[in-house]
C-alpha cells in the first residue's frame, strides 16, 4: 500500500487540518479583538469568547481519542475560569452567612431580612460575564500552547498572531493621526473622550499597554530573524509601537516600555554572559532600535509639548495628581480584607465598589480597582485571586526561561513584564491586552499534561452551556439596565417596586435602582416618609455618595425635621453634592447656607455664584473666604470671590482680586480682562483703556479684550474709537461671539449718526439670533428713525405686547409714527400755500 494510501496517514492529515484550522479560529480570536474596539463592550466580549471556545471545542473534537498535550499554565487557567462559577451558584443564606459574612449583610441590606437562597457574587450579571470572558481566555491559550506544544512552527506563529495586529493597531492609529480625527474610529463608532491617535482602543492606557506588549515581541523577533527582511519588518513594527505608546501620553505605558526594553536587554546579555551568543546583526538591530526609539521619542516631544508635560510628571509623582487610582485601590484593598475568603465575585467591583469606598468622590464611578492584582483579591477571595495572581506569575517565569535560550521568546517576557508592570496601575488586562497576555504566557510545555478525551469532551460542552447561559443573563450590561431602569415609565409604585427589587437581586450592592425609587416615592409620589426607607438603603449602600444625603435632607425638611435636613445637606455637600438650591427653599439663615457649600473648590465657587444670583452677596462673600482659607489661591474660588466683590460694587477689592488671580492662573485674556473691567467699574477709564490696549499687544487679540475695550469706548461716547477696536476682533464662527460684534458695531454707527449702517448691523445680529427680544426692540427703535414703520412693526409682531419693554418700544413707535405723519402735514400744508 502507498503511503498516500495508508488509513493512518490519511487520519493524521486529516486530524492536523482540523487542528490547524481550531488554532486559526483562536488566532482570529486573538487578532480580532483588539480591533473590535479593544475588547471592553459586552457585544464584543460574547462574540470574541465565543469564537475563542468554538476554537477549543473543534480541536476536542479533532483530537478525538487523544489526549490534548497542554501545559499546567493552560490548565490552571482553565480551571480558574470554571472556578468563577462557584459565586453564581444559589446557596441556603445561613451557609453565605457563614461563608461572607459581608456578602449576606449587604443582601439583608438590599433584600430584607430573609432573602432566601442567594450566591456569593454581588453582581450576577457581571460575574457572568467575566466567566464567559475568562473561558474565552482560558479557551485561547489552552488551543494556541496545544499547538505550540505539539508543532515547532506555531509558537513563532503566536507571536507573529500578536506582532500583526500590533502593526495593524499602530496603522490605524496613523491613518486617523494623518487626518486628524480624534474621536470617530473609520466613521463607524465615535468615542466619548478624544485622541490626537486615535485606534480601535477607547482607552489611551489600554493603548499603550498593547502596544508596549506587541512592540517589545516585535523586536524580540526582529533581533532574532536571520533575515534583513524580517529584522526591518520587525524593526518597523517595534518603532510605531514606540510612537503609539509616546502619542498615547500614558506615563504608565511609558515607564513600562522603559522597563520591558531593560528586561530584555538583560535576558540578552544574560544569553551573552553564559556563551549563547547571537550574530552582530541581533546587537546591531537592538542597538539601532534603541537609537531610533529614542530619536523618535524626542521628535514627538518637541512637536507636541502637552506629551512631554505628561511624561515630566513621572519625575515628581504626587499622590494628590493621582487621587482617583489610589482611591480606587484603596477601594479593592478594603473590598478585599472584608470579603477575603469567598470575594465579591468576579467582575462585581463595578457595581459593589462604591460600597467600599473611603472618601467621597463627586462624579467619579470606578469601574476597576486600576490594580489587577488588588481586583483579583477583592473579586474572588484570597485564596483564588492569590492562586490566579500566582499562576501568571509563574507562568510569566516561565517564559523568562525560554527567554534565555531564544531572543525571540526574551522578546514575549519582556512585552508581558511590561505590561504586567503597568497594570499595577491600569485595567487593561480585562480587554484585548489580557487575551494576548494570557496566550503568550502559554509556552510549549517541556513536560505536557495528557488532558483525556473524555475529560476534554466534558469541558467542551460544560462551558459552551455556561457561555450561552452567560451571554443571556449578562445582556444588556449594568449601564444600559441602569439607564432603562431610571428612564423607565412606570404606571404605579408597584410596578417601579418589583422593577426595582429584580435589579436588586441582580445586584444587591447597586445603589442606582435604591436611587430610583427613592426619587419616584419623593418626587413624583411626594411621600417623604415612605421615601426614607429607600434612602436610609442607599446611604447604607454608598456611604460616601452624596445623593442619598440630599434626599435625606429633602425628605426630612419636607417632615419638617429641620436640624436634621440641615445635617443631611451639610453631609451632601462635604461629598460634593450641591444642596444651595435646597436650602434656600427652606431657609435664608446664613449659618445653614454656608454649611451647604460643598468642600471641593469648583463645586463651591458654583454655589457661591449661585448665592449671589439669589441675592445672597454676603453669605456668598463669607463662603468665599472660608474656601479661600482651606484651598489658598484656588482659582474657582477666586473667580467666585471676584463675581461676589463686583456684584456687591466693591471694585477695589474686585480689582485685588482680579490681580491676584492673574498671578496664581498666569497671564492670559480674561486674566487682563478681568483687571480692566474692575478699572472701568472705578472709573479709572484712562487705566483700563492702556490695560485692554498693552494686553492686546502681549497677549493677542481675544474676543474678550475686544469686545470690552469696545463696550468702554461706547460708554464713553466715543464711537469711532470703538468702531477701530472692532476692527481687531479675530475671524470667528461662534454665533454668539459674531452677534456681539454685530450689536457693539450697530450700537456705534447709532450714536455716530449712521443709523442705516446700524440698521444692516442689527439685522445681521437678528438673523444669529431670532428670538432674542432686546435685538428685535433695538431694531426697531432703528427701523423707526429711519421712518420705516412697516418693518418695525413686524419685527415686534413675535413680541408679546404685555411685557413692559415690547410695550415701550411699541409706544415709541408709535410716537414717532405720529410725528413723522404731523411734520408731513405741515410740509403737504406749505406746499399748498
Amino acid at each position: 500500500m502507498s503511503a498516500l494510501g495508508d488509513p493512518r496517514r490519511k487520519s493524521r492529515m486529516e486530524r492536523d487540518r482540523k487542528e490547524a484550522f481550531a488554532e486559526g479560529l483562536a488566532a482570529a480570536a486573538l487578532v480580532l479583538a483588539p480591533l473590535a474596539l479593544g475588547m471592553v463592550h459586552l457585544p464584543v466580549v460574547l462574540a470574541i469568547s465565543g469564537l475563542a471556545w468554538l476554537a477549543l471545542g473543534l480541536l476536542v473534537i479533532a483530537r478525538g481519542p487523544k489526549p490534548l498535550r497542554i501545559g499546567w499554565f493552560g490548565a490552571a487557567l482553565l480551571g480558574l475560569a470554571f472556578a468563577t462559577a462557584l459565586h453564581l451558584v444559589p446557596l441556603p443564606f445561613g451557609l453565605v452567612r457563614l461563608l461572607s459574612p459581608e456578602t449576606a449583610r449587604i443582601n439583608e441590606i438590599a433584600l430584607g431580612p430573609a432573602p432566601g437562597p442567594r450566591p456569593l457574587s454581588l453582581d450576577l450579571p457581571a460575574t457572568w460575564t467575566a466567566l464567559v470572558k475568562a473561558l474565552g481566555m482560558a479557551a485561547a491559550a489552552v488551543v494556541l500552547q496545544h499547538r505550540s506544544t505539539t508543532s515547532s512552527r506555531a509558537r513563532r506563529r503566536v507571536r507573529l498572531y500578536v506582532v500583526a495586529t500590533t502593526t495593524a493597531v499602530v496603522l490605524l492609529g496613523l491613518f486617523h493621526f494623518a487626518l486628524a480625527e480624534r474621536q470617530t474610529f473609520l466613521g463607524l463608532y465615535t468615542f466619548r473622550s478624544s485622541h490626537h491617535f486615535r485606534t480601535s482602543f477607547g482607552n489611551a492606557n489600554h493603548l499603550a499597554g498593547f502596544l508596549s506588549l506587541g512592540g517589545l515581541v516585535a523586536l524580540g523577533m526582529a533581533v532574532h530573524a536571520r533575515s534583513w527582511k524580517s529584522r526591518v519588518l520587525g524593526l518597523t513594527t517595534f518603532l510605531g509601537a514606540g510612537a503609539g505608546v509616546v502619542l498615547s501620553a500614558s506615563r504608565g505605558g511609558f515607564l513600562a516600555l522603559l522597563a520591558g526594553l531593560f528586561v530584555f536587554g538583560t535576558l540578552a546579555w544574560i544569553q551573552r554572559t553564559r556563551g549563547k551568543e547571537e550574530s552582530w546583526r541581533s546587537w546591531l538591530t537592538f542597538g539601532a532600535a534603541t537609537a531610533l526609539a529614542t530619536c523618535l521619542a524626542v521628535w514627538i516631544y518637541v512637536e507636541f509639548p502637552r506629551i512631554l508635560r505628561e511624561i515630566e510628571t513621572l519625575l515628581s509623582i504626587a499622590p494628590e495628581n493621582e487621587a482617583g487610582k489610589v482611591e480606587a485601590a484603596r477601594t479593592a484593598w478594603e473590598a478585599a480584607k472584608v470579603h477575603w475568603l469567598t470575594g465579591i465575585g468576579r467582575g462585581a467591583f463595578e457595581s459593589a465598589g462604591t460600597h467600599y469606598q473611603t472618601r467621597p468622590f463627586p462624579n467619579v464611578w470606578f469601574t476597576h480597582a486600576e490594580n489587577e492584582a488588588l481586583q483579583a483579591l477583592a473579586e474572588l477571595g484570597f485564596p483564588l485571586g492569590g492562586a490566579l495572581v500566582l499562576c501568571f506569575a509563574l507562568g510569566w517565569i516561565g517564559v523568562v526561561r525560554l527567554g534565555l535560550r531564544s531572543l525571540g521568546e526574551a522578546g514575549v517576557a519582556a512585552g508581558t513584564f511590561a505590561l504586567a508592570l503597568q497594570n499595577l496601575v491600569d485595567f487593561g488586562l480585562q480587554g484585548a491586552s489580557g487575551l494576548a497576555f494570557a496566550v503568550l504566557l502559554a509556552a510549549p510545555a517541556a513536560k505536557p499534561l495528557a488532558l483525556s478525551p473524555w475529560l476534554g469532551r466534558a469541558a467542551a460542552a460544560l462551558g459552551a452551556v455556561l457561555i450561552a447561559v452567560g451571554s443571556v443573563v449578562a445582556w444588556p450590561g449594568l449601564e444600559e439596565e441602569n439607564r432603562r431602569l431610571v428612564e423607565a415609565r412606570v404606571r404605579g409604585t408597584g410596578e417601579l417596586a418589583a422593577r426595582v427589587e429584580n435589579a436588586l437581586r441582580r445586584r444587591p450592592a447597586d445603589w442606582v435602582p435604591v436611587d430610583r425609587m427613592a426619587t419616584h416615592l419623593l418626587y413624583e409620589e411626594d411621600d417623604p416618609a415612605q421615601a426614607l426607607h429607600w434612602i436610609n438603603k442607599q446611604l447604607l449602600l454608598y456611604p460616601q455618595g452624596g445623593r442619598g444625603h440630599e434626599l435625606a435632607g429633602v425628605a426630612l425638611a419636607r417632615l419638617g425635621r429641620d436640624r436634621q435636613a440641615r445635617r443631611s445637606f451639610q453631609a451632601a455637600a462635604e461629598r460634593g453634592v450641591p444642596t444651595i438650591e435646597h436650602v434656600l427653599e427652606f431657609t435664608d439663615e446664613p449659618q445653614a447656607l454656608l454649611q451647604a457649600i460643598p468642600r471641593d473648590p469648583e463645586r463651591a465657587g458654583h454655589a457661591i455664584q449661585r448665592l449671589l444670583r439669589r441675592g445672597h452677596a454676603e453669605v456668598a462673600l463669607e463662603a468665599a473666604r472660608r474656601g479661600l482659607e482651606r484651598h489658598p489661591d484656588s482659582p474657582p474660588l477666586l473667580r467666585a470671590l471676584y463675581a461676589v466683590q463686583l456684584g456687591r460694587r466693591d471694585f477695589e477689592q474686585a480689582l485685588e482680586v482680579a490681580q491676584r488671580l492673574r498671578r496664581v492662573e498666569g497671564d492670559s485674556p480674561l486674566a487682563r480682562a478681568r483687571e480692566a473691567e474692575a478699572l472701568v467699574r472705578l472709573k479709572r477709564f484712562d487705566e483700563a483703556r492702556d490695560t485692554y490696549a498693552r494686553a492686546l499687544d502681549e497677549v493677542g487679540a481675544d474676543f474678550r479684550l475686544v469686545l470690552g475695550w469696545a463696550s468702554l469706548e461706547l460708554d464713553q461716547k466715543r464711537p469711532a474709537r470703538a468702531l477701530e477696536v472692532l476692527e481687531r476682533l479675530p475671524i470667528t464662527t461662534d454665533e454668539g461671539l459674531r452677534r456681539r460684534y454685530h450689536v457693539l458695531r450697530a450700537r456705534a454707527f447709532r450714536d455716530d449718526g449712521s443709523l442705516v449702517r446700524a440698521r444692516d448691523e442689527y439685522r445681521l445680529a437678528l438673523k444669529l439670533d431670532p428670538d432674542s427680544e432686546s435685538l428685535r426692540i433695538a431694531l426697531a427703535d432703528v427701523l423707526g428713525e429711519l421712518a420705516e414703520f412697516s418693518e418695525a412693526s413686524r419685527i415686534l409682531e413675535p413680541l408679546d405686547p404685555e411685557r413692559p419693554p415690547v410695550r415701550a418700544a411699541i409706544s415709541r413707535l408709535e410716537r414717532r409714527r405720529k410725528a413723522y405723519s404731523e411734520e408731513r402735514g405741515i410740509d403737504l400744508e406749505r406746499l399748498l400755500r
